[in-house]
């Protein structure tokens, strides 16, 4: 672009006040609201989950670290939630804060009450959960699959847009559908943190096809009996089985009647018997070894 018209373009942007003013009516503005201002404190007794909430656990380390910050400054940030009926509330953003606050015995707590419908809550608690805390990428599959079974998301570039991530990685994220039933019920169990989403795009072919072995990989993941870098390999040779092993056997006999035992097993040579002479055997080796291997 010339330098003329690069400068007419950005003459014709929108002021900055105009481009705050449409973000903060949407639900992303009313969350980033500053400070405290339009904040209300209301019951923790009278929120409840969110219905398109799809993490797996709380985060311990960060809860226990929460709850210092609060004893010792208060809330920085209050929570989010929209009105579900006359007597509670849904919990939108803030379930560490929440859970914090009642660990503490705190009744009351800060809160934005938004007006939301249920697109914009279940895109509101996914942005809140991506940003604000590192979710598994099994958790961000069960993301997915909320955003699309609530309208909140049609198209794959919605789904990246909310989540924050490339479109190219909402399919890597997608193929912990493909795992074994019994698979994502361990994922459910253990946390999903053992599988990440390269893996599960690797493994959406032998999920179909040798379901058993990929379930049996994951548990033994979980159990740290196996590192995802070594998981796909593990279960190619459980499907190949053990490897068939040969043995044979071949028995000769001197002049003198002395017997000699020569045994090949899995590529293994031995050779027993009495009044060997060792480096003859060596010399014999050297000197024939090209005539005693198959050629490629």
């Amino acid at each position: 672009m010339a330098k003329m018209d690069l400068e007419a373009a950005m003459g014709h942007r929108r002021p900055r006040k105009a481009l705050d003013a449409d973000v903060a009516e949407t639900v992303f503005g009313e969350m980033a609201t500053p400070a405290t201002e339009g904040a209300k404190e209301i019951s923790v007794t009278r929120i409840k989950p969110s219905p398109f909430q799809r993490r797996i656990g709380l985060d311990q380390e960060y809860l226990d670290s929460l709850k210092q910050t609060i004893l010792d400054g208060g809330l920085v940030t209050p929570i989010t939630v929209r009105s579900s009926d006359s007597d509670t509330y849904e919990l939108i953003a803030g379930h560490h804060r929440v859970e914090a606050f009642r660990q503490l015995d705190m009744g009351l707590i800060p809160a934005y009450v938004r007006r939301m419908t249920d697109v914009e809550a279940a895109r509101a608690l996914t942005v809140d959960n991506a940003v604000h805390r590192q979710l598994t990428d099994y958790e961000r599959y069960k993301h997915i699959v909320m955003l699309r079974e609530a309208g909140a998301c049609k198209t794959v570039s919605d789904l990246a847009e909310v989540l924050g991530c490339s479109r190219a990685q909402i399919y890597n994220y997608e193929a912990f559908g493909a795992l074994p039933p019994a698979a994502q019920e361990l994922l459910e169990v253990v946390g999903g943190e053992v599988l990440g989403a390269t893996l599960a795009y690797e493994l959406r072919e032998l999920s179909t096809t040798h379901p058993d072995a990929v379930t049996e990989a994951i548990r033994r993941l979980s159990a740290g009996e196996l590192r995802q870098a070594g998981a796909l390999l593990w279960i190619k040779n459980k499907i190949a089985g053990p490897a068939k092993s040969t043995r044979t056997v071949v028995k000769m006999r001197t002049a003198d009647k002395r017997e000699f035992r020569l045994t090949i097993k899995d590529g293994e040579v031995r050779l027993v018997g009495e009044g060997l002479d060792a480096d003859k055997i060596e010399a014999l080796l050297r000197e024939n070894i090209e005539q005693l291997v198959v050629s490629n």
